[in-house]
């Protein structure tokens, strides 16, 4: 009885119980792609900060210390919490940022327009990650149940770093995502392709973004998801 009375107030003080989550019914597919570069698995707070969490697992990746959060990067990389990240902080941020014993920055980052997916591909197969803004994740709309086409839509520009690839698809670590990667098909034709029709969005500080994407060249990349680590 005293377990129900004090589960009984604890409910009165954080609200109905129990909290139903929603259910996003996602396709699950793809196969073991071709190339693939392990960045760890981060998700954003919320759905304005997917770019800071794609930091977060550059930065891990490339070997940065585990206090790499969300609060502590949003100074750094956004302009205002309306917009959340834009491009212009990213890339400065990302192209400085080393430890403080290393005289050296651990990463170039570079920034293109117009990426073809072959370019995009080769990038990858030559192990450099990159952070591509397009559309995505179109929420509340009967359309996304059957696929949403996405060539003329500029409201729903979304972070994800592209991390590998085969012969069907390319292959995210995708913020919105918990625990798994996240793939969008490509094909031969820009103007079929998934990939190409999704792939621009706005920028706040840069206008309109085509085929953008941030390449990163990670000079020592450090993470290593086999190890364990004593709990401090």
């Amino acid at each position: 009885m005293g377990n129900d009375v004090a589960l009984e107030e604890a409910g009165a003080r954080i609200g109905a119980l129990p909290y139903v989550y929603g259910r996003r019914r996602m396709k699950a597919g793809g196969g073991a792609p071709q190339k693939f570069i392990p960045l760890p698995q981060t998700r954003r707070g919320w759905d304005r900060t997917g770019g800071i969490a794609c930091v977060e697992s550059v930065l891990r990746y490339a070997g940065f210390d585990f206090d790499t959060r969300e609060d502590l990067l949003h100074d750094q990389l956004c302009t205002s919490d309306a917009e959340g990240a834009t491009l212009w902080p990213i890339v400065q941020f990302l192209s400085q940022v080393r430890h403080a014993d290393e005289t050296r920055e651990r990463m170039m980052v570079g920034m293109m327009d117009n990426i073809s997916v072959e370019e995009l591909k080769e990038h990858l197969a030559d192990g450099r990650p990159v952070i591509c803004l397009l559309q995505a994740w179109r929420d509340g709309e009967p359309k996304l149940k059957r696929g949403h086409d996405y060539t003329n839509d500029w409201e729903h520009g979304h972070f994800a770093v592209a991390v590998g690839y085969d012969e069907q698809n390319v292959y995210f670590m995708d913020p919105a995502v918990s625990g798994n990667y996240t793939y969008v098909p490509y094909g031969p034709d820009p103007a079929t392709s998934e990939l190409d029709k999704r792939w621009h969005a706005m920028d706040p500080d840069y206008g309109e973004c085509d085929h953008t994407g941030l390449i990163l060249t990670i000079c020592r990349a450090e993470y290593d998801p086999s190890l364990f680590f004593k709990m401090l």
